[in-house]
């Protein structure tokens, strides 16, 4: 099998001997990366690296996606009758010979220590890699930049960044004079499961008018105790959909029942709001239309929302909210 891999990527190689100019780029792990020539067959290996590529209007370069990506409906919409082939997952494991059979230029991987191994597999077998790290602001606007200039698509991540920074800005200038909310972010899965100040969701809150009571708590999605939401006194619930109504289920168990009349806010999962993206600070807006609604009183949020969707993918959408987002 391994002969055969080096075999295809040897052919493949071949075939870039010419043209462009190399693209020179560091990825978000500080790796030196030159692409022979703006990539135009990529692989994401994640889903926050397929919705990236997707805001860049990448859908016809995407070769292969990871396994779940397709399955999510606003991804599904974006790829636009594509139908790029699924390389697995991180849970499940990738598929590297599916990756090679599918020649790309470019593979986007996580940045996390099995990412770190899997690029450095198809690094040695000749395939060009990114790692990406998204969990702030910052390093969102870092991920657009890299990938805008490793596939040639530098004018869409600008606009991306200025409709990104032009939202962030109205909500704060709406939230000037209010007061941070203490909050607790529940996963979909699990009540008891959290965002940690290392998160991205942990940046959305804070630009929503939040402060994330467990912010102090280590690493992705934590393991929350009964004890910590009660030192704690969170006094507004941010909840992600999830699926099979866990969430509603668990606040009506004894412990956590205290805790089922507090203020909330559930954030789609259609949306993209609970992982890494560029749609991610409409959430943040959405968050503090409930958290601080008389600041948002001569707005029609779902419309605002709306129009930076729009923005952003270049295409008629409709806020999450509505039944068909993006058209």
């Amino acid at each position: 099998m391994f002969q055969r891999i080096i075999t295809i990527v040897a052919i493949w190689c071949l075939s870039f001997a010419a043209l462009a100019t190399p693209v020179q780029l560091t990825d978000m792990a500080g790796r030196h990366v030159t692409l022979p020539a703006p990539a135009k067959r990529v692989v994401t290996t994640y889903m926050p690296a397929t919705i990236f590529c997707l805001s860049l209007g990448l859908n016809q370069q995407l070769v292969g996606i990871s396994s779940q990506d397709g399955r999510q409906s606003l991804v599904s919409t974006l790829l636009n009758g594509n139908n790029p082939v699924a390389v697995g997952s991180r849970s499940a494991g990738i598929n590297i010979e599916t990756i090679i059979s599918l020649q790309p230029d470019l593979v986007v991987i996580n940045d996390k220590k099995d990412g770190a191994r899997l690029a450095q597999q198809l690094s040695l077998l000749g395939v060009p890699t990114l790692l990406m790290k998204a969990e702030s602001a910052a390093e969102v606007q870092q991920a657009l930049n890299m990938l805008g200039t490793a596939t040639g698509t530098m004018p869409q991540a600008l606009a991306i960044q200025t409709a990104t920074k032009q939202l962030q800005a109205e909500i704060s200038q709406r939230l000037a004079n209010t007061k941070p909310v203490p909050a607790y972010y529940a996963n979909g899965s699990d009540f008891y499961r959290s965002v940690s100040g290392q998160m991205y969701q942990n940046e959305l809150m804070q630009i929503a008018g939040l402060t994330n009571v467990a912010a102090a708590t280590s690493g992705f999605h934590p393991k929350i105790n009964l004890e910590q939401l009660l030192r704690w006194q969170p006094q507004f619930l941010v909840l992600e959909q999830g699926r099979n109504n866990t969430l509603e289920q668990q606040l009506a168990e004894p412990g956590l029942n205290w805790l089922a009349q507090h203020p909330r806010a559930t954030l789609p999962s259609d949306a993209l709001w609970h992982m890494p993206s560029p749609m991610a600070v409409a959430g943040a807006y959405y968050l503090a239309s409930v958290v601080h609604p008389q600041q948002f009183q001569d707005v029609d949020v779902n419309e605002r929302i709306a129009q930076f969707y729009q923005q952003i993918l270049a295409r008629p959408c409709a806020s999450p909210f509505e039944s068909s987002q993006c058209q």
